[in-house]
């Protein structure tokens, strides 16, 4: 019943020259609103025959950069990983992936006057969720509730700052008066 025939072709398996994973810093992944999560790829013990030339960062399996970079900055929530490539066109998709939290900033309305006559007091007020609020003017603490009133200020210009805290994120508004 016929003939079998064997043939032997070579082949060149280049070396194995990824190991490694994404890292986040902060290492919770977690920031404000409007900040960034540092991600980092580092490698395991790469051969001397294995040179990366590639990174290619992916948010939910969208290509966001490819850079000659290990690290990236993630300024927008997704799923994130990255695939390395080698000089011999090896392709290594990174085992883990990271998850940017990013939390919402606090919620700041200041309300207040913008002029003063000589002699009246000036009164201004905050709206936010906020649990912490810090009044300040000139760099000092002047209160920490969510009105201020400033009595016989003189003449001149002023700048009152409110800093409202939440969660460990900040924002803050000024309202200057003369």
């Amino acid at each position: 019943y016929g003939c079998i025939v064997e043939r032997t072709v070579p082949f060149n398996l280049p070396t194995r020259c990824f190991s490694g994973t994404i890292t986040a810093t902060p290492t919770t992944a977690t920031v404000c609103k409007g900040n960034a999560v540092q991600l980092s790829y580092t490698s395991g013990n790469l051969p001397a025959e294995c040179n990366i030339v590639s990174y290619r960062w992916m948010r939910n399996n969208v290509t966001v950069a490819t850079t000659t970079s290990n690290s990236f900055p993630a300024m927008l929530p997704g799923v994130y990983t990255v695939e390395i490539v080698s000089n011999t066109n090896c392709r290594y998709l990174s085992p883990n992936f990271i998850t940017p939290i990013f939390t919402p900033l606090p919620s700041l309305t200041l309300s207040g006057p913008t002029t003063l006559c000589q002699g009246e007091d000036a009164y201004l007020s905050v709206t936010t969720n906020a649990s912490l609020i810090e009044w300040t003017m000139n760099n000092v603490v002047i209160g920490t509730q969510d009105f201020i009133s400033l009595p016989n200020l003189p003449l001149g210009f002023h700048t009152v700052s409110v800093k409202v805290t939440e969660n460990g994120c900040e924002k803050t508004a000024s309202q200057t008066f003369e």
